[in-house]
């Protein structure tokens, strides 16, 4: 009797889900299972089953795996205020490969059967999700797409959605832009308001991310109709203080704290109490731009509890590090360091990788003003590091300043101008016009403490 093996399920997944399928060929079947060491072996013993032979083995795969894993999970849900979710459970860490095995089932048979086809898209939706929430965006990007051709209407809309935001994510802006207005286009013509604003406020989000900020005003604009639209107020809230935080980055605060405050009290009319933490933290970045630093800290402390009230580990983080920041504005250099320390172990506790970056180019301040040059400049080039990696040209861009003030106070003005020239450059072409000036006086003031000319930015 030929061996019988499934291509793909011994080679690259977890180890319990080899002793899962072991499991389930023992519980269901007297074949015996064998592991094949050698990756073309293996696929040879698969390609030799016939596929009516290999759909029955997937199918088997699939539900013995089910059965090892307590069964069918449950499929997402909408609340009320329109938000889709699917509650976490342990199945979803095999997901992605259940997904394949109903999908092989189904397509080896050549059959249309909706049950293979339901656990298919059941499957695939959940391990995008999971995929989403340990930050790994390139399955998860596969994953929503794969999802996106099964689903449809609104279900479809939100998937090409997702996948726009995974690749966004990933430093793929184009892709996503072309996404996001697919998302648009499904949502409009089966009437779903809420994901059409969504499309279109993560529109807003890339345009404000690449430097485009009147694009990205003018794409809030009709998302926010659209969710009034709809009688989404949690929506509304959440696009109005996405809406404050591009006023906020060009300098116009008076509009971006009138902006924060009305989303602040939408969040409270409907209970949301994550977003009213998120939203008090940036509402904080306003208060200590305009230089009201003891406001600044109590609504700092007043998000860290909302967000520890709730869960928001990754909120929680940064929130911990804008508050280092203001101790390290406010001359209180041990407790900066120390609320630094935290906020980095949460963000790596979380695998944050975008707010790690950020952290420990912040925190390089730290040690550059304590004297520590050496742990300063690996900081830096370890942030530096971060920011290519995930994509984040704004703080590179900040980044790249920040270290060559740094170099400049060491001696080193070759490096430094080197530096210097590639962020102003990157803060420029993303548009960010604000954090630019303000590292320009950093920068000249630098130069004449050093005794240097002052430095170019091309």
């Amino acid at each position: 009797m030929a061996p019988l093996c499934l291509r793909g399920f011994f080679f690259g997944y977890p180890w319990q889900s080899r002793h899962a399928y072991n499991a389930a060929v023992t519980q269901h079947s007297a074949e015996t299972a064998y592991l094949f060491r050698h990756a073309l072996l293996r696929d040879a013993a698969y390609e030799l089953q016939p596929p009516g032979v290999r759909a029955r083995l997937h199918g088997l795969a699939l539900e013995g795996l089910e059965s090892l894993f307590g069964g069918v999970p449950p499929g997402h849900a909408t609340d009320v205020s329109g938000d889709a979710k699917s509650v976490p459970c342990p199945i979803d860490a095999v997901a992605a490969e259940l997904a394949e095995h109903a999908h092989r089932a189904r397509t080896l048979a050549e059959s249309d059967s909706e049950i293979l086809l339901a656990r298919e898209a059941l499957y695939l939706r959940r391990a995008a999700e999971h995929a989403e929430r340990a930050w790994h965006t390139s399955d998860a990007f596969r994953l929503w797409q794969r999802y996106a051709e099964l689903a449809v209407g609104v279900d479809k809309a939100e998937a090409v959605r997702k996948a726009g935001m995974q690749a966004l994510h990933s430093g793929h802006p184009k892709t996503a832009e072309a996404m996001f207005m697919e998302a648009r286009r499904i949502a409009s013509s089966v009437g779903d308001c809420p994901n059409e604003g969504m499309a279109l406020a993560n529109l807003a989000l890339l345009y404000q991310q690449t430097g485009q900020f009147e694009a990205s005003l003018q794409c809030y604009a009709p998302a926010l109709d659209l969710f009034r639209q709809a009688g989404n107020r949690r929506f509304e809230g959440v696009a109005l203080g996405d809406m404050a935080g591009v006023y906020q980055q060009t300098g116009r605060l008076e509009l971006a704290e009138q902006l924060h405050d009305q989303a602040l009290a939408i969040h409270r009319e409907v209970g949301n109490r994550r977003s009213e933490g998120v939203t008090i933290g940036n509402l904080a970045g306003v208060y200590q731009d305009t230089g009201r630093y003891e406001l600044t800290e109590r609504a700092f402390e007043s998000a860290i509890a909302i967000h520890r009230e709730v869960g928001n580990r990754r909120s929680e983080g940064t929130a911990l590090g804008n508050l280092a920041l203001l101790y390290l504005h406010t001359g209180r250099v041990d407790l900066a360091e120390q609320t630094f320390a935290q906020a980095l172990a949460i963000q790596r506790e979380v695998g944050n990788r975008r707010s790690e970056g950020v952290l420990l180019g912040n925190a390089a301040r730290v040690f550059q003003t304590t004297g520590r040059s050496a742990m300063a400049l690996e900081s830096y080039e370890l942030a530096l590091a971060i920011h290519r990696e995930v994509h984040n040209r704004r703080f590179e861009g900040m980044h790249l300043c920040d270290y060559a003030e740094f170099l400049l106070t060491l001696g080193r003005t070759a490096d430094a101008q080197r530096h210097w020239k590639s962020g102003a450059e990157l803060l420029l072409q993303l548009g960010d016009l604000p954090n630019l000036a303000q590292r320009r006086k950093a920068m000249l003031e630098a130069c004449a403490e050093a005794g240097v000319p002052p430095l170019a930015s091309g």
